[in-house]
């Protein structure tokens, strides 16, 4: 029995049943089907949003970004307007959420749902868990129903281009979504030809294997996989990401003319299961604490191009 229990968890987390199950999602109704099950962002838990919106507060302050009267603009909120709210509450003019598919519905924008938040905000300072230096309003909108489109508004983006014009977005700030954009570089432009001569973008990169959250495997598993098998593994999926590491994203910022006005990184431990040699090129290269970053917390300012 116990033999039994042994193959069916093996084959759980084989490469046949990863490749069996991202080729089932490769079926459209399939994935509609999937989709009405599946929880993007963090919902609307207090004890997942705030040790975000913590993080994100944090690292703006370290970055001396003042969020009062500015366009702010989030990827990804996914099923969680909660950023966006607090963006409004923390004196931003107007909070846009990008978004590749409608998660949220009608009702994200009732004034009852922003309050929750407000309350939360309220705690968060009160204990910490959000700097003090957080200067906020929770009076705003207190005479209203819904918040108005021109405050907030939540925008499909067609994985291409950003609905936004030229230069019109002071802040965009993203949490586990960097790591999961197939054409990151297009996204960069993007990103760079929104914001103002100025502005900031404030990300936290998850630059873990997302295949084994659930089974406590070696984290960096996915990078023993060559890029078709990890494809044919991932691609129509929510477990993939770009496998970009932190030195990577790290030039390719520079490059593209943003500027570091904070950076932080995460390390762990590598896995009992690790073995080096099983990396792939170009991973099996990198320095070991390259390898180690799991997480990536950063602020870019832009500049102007050098000529």
């Amino acid at each position: 029995m116990a033999l039994l229990k042994s193959l069916i968890d093996g084959l759980k987390d084989s490469i046949l049943r990863h490749t069996i199950q991202n080729a089932l999602m490769g079926v459209p109704a399939l994935r509609r089907l999937a989709s009405r099950w599946h929880n993007m962002g963090m919902g609307r838990s207090r004890e997942k949003i705030m040790p975000v919106l913590g993080m994100i507060m944090d690292m703006l302050v370290q970055a001396n970004v003042d969020i009062q009267e500015k366009v702010v603009v989030e990827l990804g909120p996914g099923q969680t307007p909660d950023m966006l709210y607090s963006a409004l509450v923390f004196g931003a003019n107007r909070a846009v959420g990008l978004d590749i598919r409608e998660y949220l519905d009608e009702k994200y924008s009732l004034v009852d749902n922003y309050v929750d938040t407000i309350q939360w905000i309220n705690e968060g300072v009160a204990t910490g868990q959000l700097p003090r230096t957080c200067a906020f309003d929770e009076n705003r909108f207190a005479d209203q129903n819904v918040i108005p489109d021109k405050y907030l508004e939540v925008m499909l983006y067609d994985g291409e281009h950003f609905p936004l014009e030229d230069e019109s977005v002071d802040i965009i700030w993203s949490k586990s979504v960097l790591e999961h954009v197939k054409d990151y570089l297009d996204l960069i432009k993007e990103m760079r030809r929104v914001l103002k001569l100025g502005g900031v973008m404030c990300h936290i990169i998850d630059l873990r294997d997302h295949t084994t959250f659930e089974n406590g495997k070696d984290w960096l598993r996915f990078l023993t996989y060559g890029e078709s098998l990890w494809k044919a593994m991932t691609s129509n999926r929510t477990t993939w990401s770009n496998r970009i590491r932190a030195s990577q994203w790290e030039e390719t910022l520079k490059a593209a003319g943003f500027h570091l006005l904070y950076g932080k990184t995460d390390l762990l431990p590598f896995h009992e299961d690790f073995d080096r040699q099983k990396l792939v090129v170009p991973f099996q290269n990198l320095e070991e604490k390259d390898l180690r970053i799991a997480w990536l917390k950063v602020v870019y300012q832009k500049q102007p191009f050098e000529l």
